[in-house]
């Protein structure tokens, strides 16, 4: 498996590499920068809830979701690892506080659902964008992408968090399943299990970044009621053949 690859004297193992580690570094310092009160992404997500259910509605909304994400935050425990607590202070609290604050508001609950999806992915498809954007300009993408993937699972997915099973990783596609997912155990301890889904849902927007010479499928996730997640890429000409 070749993976090394030179562009202006730089190899691509160490490019990836240093994505990477910017990636993780980013996440790290949002953990330890102070923590503000108020709820993370509320600019961005009152200009985009506005334009769904009207400015006063958005402003009232997320006043409430403030003051909810407020009180998870500081009757809670935070986890000791610190890429858990980032998962739990960055994505679960905020996903839940705003859930929370529009069904109080009268939101049906598969509306609500799909509405915090909508405005979750505004922030977290930016990580994304950063992470995979130049994985267009490799000629042969699978190989780096499974070195990705395999690395993300132990630094941004840790098996703190998400335990796994291999499945397949025969060069042509590569795969494993999640046994046990930390946002769906502890969506439910806060009593949202249903909110699982939502994030379950930003894998296959990811699908959509990836080179379309990778191909993803999944049958279900834990999220949605299956007994596993289920992850598989491969390489568009070996999911022709299959």
């Amino acid at each position: 498996m070749r993976l090394f690859m030179r562009r202006g004297g730089v190899s691509g193992r160490r490019l990836m590499g240093l994505l990477i580690g910017l990636l993780a570094g980013a996440l790290l310092m949002r953990w330890l920068q102070p923590r503000a009160p108020g709820l993370p992404y509320r600019r961005r997500w009152c200009s985009a809830l506005a334009d769904a259910v009207g400015a006063d509605t958005a402003h009232r909304v997320l006043g409430s979701a403030g003051m909810r994400y407020h009180e998870l935050v500081s009757k809670g425990s935070c986890p000791r690892h610190p890429v858990l607590a980032y998962h739990l202070r960055w994505q679960i609290l905020p996903a839940l506080a705003l859930y929370t604050a529009l069904r109080e508001h009268g939101m049906e609950q598969t509306l609500a659902l799909r509405e915090v999806g909508r405005l979750a992915w505004l922030e977290i498809g930016q990580l994304y964008r950063r992470a995979t954007g130049w994985l267009r300009a490799v000629p042969d993408p699978f190989p780096t992408w499974r070195a990705l993937v395999r690395l993300a699972m132990r630094t941004i997915f840790p098996p703190a968090g998400w335990r796994t099973v291999p499945a397949v990783d025969d060069g042509t596609c590569y795969g494993f399943d999640v046994v046990g997912c930390w946002y769906h155990e502890t969506l439910s301890a806060l009593g949202a299990p249903e909110l699982t889904a939502v994030f379950c849902k930003m894998d296959d927007y990811l699908a959509g970044l990836v080179p379309t010479a990778i191909v993803w499928s999944r049958q279900g996730t834990i999220g949605t009621g299956a007994q596993h997640c289920d992850f598989r890429w491969c390489r568009r000409d070996a999911s022709r053949e299959s």
